[in-house]
């Protein structure tokens, strides 16, 4: 049977502490899955015509991919330990080599989050810290490079990965718990009232500057926005319902981009080609029923995109304006594109759940996380590089075991690398 994937982020393990009157009592905090949104794959060859060429004669084979570098972390599932890895990911072998430049004792069974620096060889590293583990913000943010591991702040919220602006400020999530429900507010249903921030981080002193301050049940960092100027997209749950809010990173200032969607969001990624918010959310509880949608965020329109019963569909924006998901079902990785709602399978590791999480600069690597339909004992899902155009699948296994779990955080700048 298959396993929830592990997400990211989400990726794909968030904490969602959110409501549902019919099922949810006040004292309980929930788990959804999401996915983190990154950088995306021109996936339009995946799903690309099969028909024959209408000129005589076969086609030319695709050109190779060259050669890339991906930021990783890995350890052991519940392990006290993360390390940051680059792996050399080369289309002649099918496993990557690793260099690690760096690792982070920790509480054992710490979510795993991060995200490569626009340098190619600094990560920042959101992971468990000593302290009360049941408190919603026991992480710290770490900044991890050749010259060793620096903590930069503490107070972070769980299982959140940071953003990194182009002008290189790291965004985190923080807060600090609230009270617990009184008698009468358990009654209606309420949960705990958090502080909820979003802060600015100087990587190189840990300096924090607070851009958005609010009371609420989460503030979840979704992605970045680039219409005309780049804002941080936050999704933020309260006792008043859940809305999408757009910060800007440099003025401070913030706006509405959704006032009112169903409480129960997750995965978002920025679509360039459309310019607007791609995400999944939960549209019929009852049933339920999953869409994934466009948000454009200039007009705060709603734009259903696919429906499915799949609770883990973690839709990923690629850069043809079409949409990865993981399938119906669980058969593998899939498509939707978006004018007309076509669905097409790609599956490239067979049956199972396949989330894309991250793409290098040229658009031929994805980084896709696999968990297979079936799993062997604690098998944690598995990490690969593929190249949807040839077919090429490189996996990120760490050489000291092959059961750690690896998460990838990026692509390196350079050749190939992220933009």
């Amino acid at each position: 049977m298959l396993r929830r994937p592990l997400v990211s982020d989400g990726a794909e393990e968030i904490q969602r502490r959110c409501y549902d009157p019919a099922h949810m009592r006040a004292s309980q905090r929930y788990l959804l899955l999401a996915g983190l949104a990154g950088a995306l794959v021109t996936v339009g060859l995946l799903t690309r015509s099969r028909s024959p060429s209408a000129q005589a004669g076969p086609s030319a084979p695709p050109s190779p991919p060259t050669s890339v570098r991906l930021g990783v972390l890995h350890g052991a599932v519940d392990g006290s330990e993360t390390t940051f890895s680059v792996a050399d990911v080369t289309p002649g072998k099918s496993t990557a080599s690793l260099t690690k430049l760096g690792a982070v004792v920790h509480p054992p069974g710490s979510a795993r989050r991060g995200i490569v620096a626009r340098d190619g060889l600094t990560a920042y590293v959101v992971l468990a810290e000593d302290g009360d583990r049941h408190s919603s913000y026991a992480n710290a943010l770490h900044r991890i490079d050749a010259k060793g591991v620096a903590k930069l702040c503490s107070g972070v919220a769980k299982a959140q990965a940071p953003i990194v602006t182009k002008s290189g400020m790291v965004i985190v999530a923080r807060g600090q718990d609230g009270p617990e429900p009184t008698d009468t507010e358990s009654q209606q249903l309420l949960l705990r009232d958090d502080v909820l921030t979003i802060d600015a981080v100087d990587p190189g002193t840990g300096t924090l500057h607070t851009l958005f301050r609010t009371h609420g049940y989460q503030a979840f960092l979704a992605t970045l926005t680039e219409a005309g100027r780049e804002e941080v997209v936050v999704y933020l749950s309260t006792r008043t319902g859940a809305s999408v809010i757009a910060i800007d990173p440099v003025a401070g200032t913030s706006r509405d981009l959704s006032p009112a969607i169903a409480p129960f969001a997750r995965d978002f990624s920025w679509d360039a080609v459309h310019q607007r918010l791609v995400f999944v959310d939960l549209t019929a509880p009852k049933a339920q029923t999953w869409q994934v949608v466009a948000l454009d965020p200039s007009t705060s329109s709603m734009r259903a995109l696919f429906t499915t019963t799949n609770d883990h569909a973690m839709p990923f924006a690629l850069p043809t304006g079409e949409v990865a998901l993981s399938s119906e079902g669980d058969h593998g990785l899939a498509t939707i594109a978006p004018s007309s709602g076509k669905y097409a399978l790609i599956a490239p590791f067979g049956d199972g759940s396949d989330a894309v999480t991250h793409v290098s600069g040229d658009g031929r690597w994805i980084a896709v996380r696999h968990t297979p339909k079936v799993q062997a004992g604690d098998e944690p899902p598995r990490t690969f590089a593929y190249d949807p155009v040839s077919g090429i699948q490189v996996a990120i296994v760490p050489a000291a075991s092959t059961h750690d779990e690896v998460t990838a955080i990026g692509f390196l700048a350079g050749a190939g690398g992220a933009p």
